[in-house]
């Protein structure tokens, strides 16, 4: 299968200009701009605007993208699949996760799938979440352990999502501590009012993690400017500040412990997000693949 247009129109797209696509893709640039003028010349439609500092993609050039891409995981899957007849040729499953909760996870999977499948090999990406669904939509993982503020893209899905919500976690201390130990996962917590926390050190999620986007839309939406003294792309890192009296922070709920003196709050309105195994939409998802989603699911049953 000759998918040379497909990746050429892929490298162009993400790397942004005629130059640095050559490069990565090792023709010449004059190569490629004739590929790229008869290609245009093909279809009858501009795929391309140029400028002298980038390139972007018109409305034809995205539709032709978006079905290179397709094309290319198909060819992959292709050839997956046929190296797969022969007994001695290994199963592999390309799966990305997050530092915390997707190492975890591919950590039980890991133990889980050397039990029930062990000709199946298991491949681990680490990456944050914005990252994740980036290298699924490039076919560079097939599974993704993660999590989202919503899925922004209609290629991709997730199995049996798990709704998390995000909480506000005020230690001892500081304006609005209560003991919580007597705090259950499963209770309601009360509202904050970010009023009485004006000044208050703030330790904040990096741009890296799924919720940051979401957590200062809702901070500008309730005019409150957080007092930013530290952040991290790391929810245990984020956590352990907290508790250390160093400033408050959202988390997700599951990072909440009755042990851990602080005390926890609800948003209002909730910030609430998405997790679990993502993949793309349209994939063929393989019996090993299967076993794995279901797998996950019973574990947070």
């Amino acid at each position: 299968m000759d998918i040379r247009s497909q990746k050429y129109m892929i490298a162009l797209a993400e790397s942004g200009s005629l130059s640095a696509a050559a490069k990565e893709l090792g023709i010449s640039q004059p190569a490629l701009s004739t590929w790229l003028s008869q290609l245009e010349e093909e279809v009858g439609s501009p795929l391309v605007i140029r400028s002298h500092r980038n390139l972007s993609l018109t409305p034809a050039g995205n539709l032709y993208l978006k079905s290179a891409r397709k094309m290319v995981l198909l060819r992959d899957a292709m050839f997956r699949d046929i190296q797969e007849l022969s007994q001695n040729a290994p199963k592999v499953i390309r799966i990305g996760g997050t530092p915390n909760g997707g190492a975890r996870s591919f950590a039980r999977i890991y133990s889980m799938m050397k039990d029930l499948m062990p000709s199946v090999r298991l491949q681990f990406t680490e990456c944050y979440n914005e990252e994740m669904m980036d290298l699924i939509l490039k076919g560079k993982i097939d599974l993704g352990i993660g999590s989202a503020a919503e899925l922004v893209d209609s290629a991709i899905t997730c199995y049996e999502p798990r709704d998390r919500e995000h909480i506000l976690l005020i230690p001892e201390g500081y304006p609005g501590y209560y003991d919580p130990s007597s705090v259950r996962k499963d209770d309601s917590f009360p509202t904050a009012d970010f009023s009485l926390l004006s000044g208050v050190p703030f330790i904040m999620p990096s741009p890296e993690m799924s919720y940051y986007t979401a957590l200062k839309r809702y901070f500008e939406s309730i005019h409150f400017q957080p007092n930013v003294i530290f952040s991290s792309a790391n929810v245990s890192v984020i956590y352990d500040m907290i508790a250390g009296g160093n400033g408050i922070g959202v988390l997700p709920e599951t990072m909440f412990s009755p042990l851990g003196r602080c005390a926890p709050y609800s948003l209002n309105p909730k910030l609430t997000g998405i997790s679990g195994i993502f993949y793309l939409r349209s994939r063929q998802l393989s019996d090993a693949e299967k076993l794995i989603l279901e797998r996950d699911r019973s574990a947070w049953r």
